[in-house]
């Protein structure tokens, strides 16, 4: 059609490596998700069935864990290892070097406002008369043009089955969650992902008040993006949706 030129494509992936193969693997993952993982003796009875329509397998965590590197934890954890995702756009009509990396920090939800600022079209306000909630996100159409120009991006909030992490202008407080735990037992850590990209350094012993500040905006941010009560359950959700949830 003669458009390729002046068509933009954005191709994002899941997010990172899956921790459901547990320490030894899984040759049917429905088994996890049913709170009935299988044992390596029932595996083994099934070896040669790997990878056929009989079997639905997974990797061990130990493979994931290799597969998130340098990030530390899995898919469904709020650490990098569980959001740090590949994304490739390409618009030969406006984005000239072809090939470059871009750092700004930003977010899934950041797609739907640079669509709307590259068409020129505004959030709307309601759909089929319907009030639209604000959009959130921050338009990324900038970087296109401007490989160095600074993140507009100022703070974005995460939650996952109750673990919780936030950045905020560089910094990032994170709190992995085990499930059934108390809320007030999950314990913080602290990054400068500016100069820390794997979130190696833990700086909540060295910097408490930092640490005070983002735990603060979490709140804040949850709040107003209406995350709380926070609720640790998985698969139970859809067995016993009614069910009420402690609150943080």
């Amino acid at each position: 059609l003669g458009l390729r030129e002046n068509t933009l494509v954005m191709v994002v992936s899941d997010n990172g490596a899956s921790q459901e193969g547990l320490l030894d693997g899984v040759t049917n993952t429905d088994r996890y998700r049913n709170f009935n993982p299988e044992t390596v003796e029932e595996m083994a009875k099934v070896l040669d069935e790997i990878g056929s329509p009989a079997t639905d397998p997974l990797y061990p965590m130990g493979w994931s864990l290799a597969g998130n590197t340098p990030f530390k934890k899995w898919k469904q954890d709020t650490h990098l290892g569980g959001n740090t995702d590949p994304l490739l756009v390409s618009w030969p009509a406006r984005i000239k070097d072809q090939g470059a990396l871009r750092s700004q920090y930003h977010h899934l939800v950041d797609v739907v406002p640079t669509l709307l600022e590259v068409l020129g079209l505004p959030a709307p306000s309601s759909v089929n008369g319907v009030p639209q909630m604000p959009l959130p996100g921050v338009s990324m159409a900038y970087s296109f043009s401007d490989g160095r120009a600074p993140t507009r991006k100022r703070v974005q909030y995460y939650e996952m089955l109750g673990s919780r992490a936030i950045w905020a202008d560089g910094w990032s407080a994170v709190a992995w969650h085990k499930k059934g735990a108390p809320w007030e037992e999950d314990r913080w850590e602290l990054y400068h992902t500016d100069v820390d990209f794997a979130q190696n350094d833990d700086l909540a012993a060295q910097n408490p008040a930092k640490l005070a500040e983002l735990i603060a905006l979490w709140q804040e941010e949850a709040e107003r993006n209406n995350v709380l009560p926070l609720d640790d359950r998985r698969y139970e959700r859809a067995s016993d949706p009614g069910r009420p949830v402690a609150a943080l």
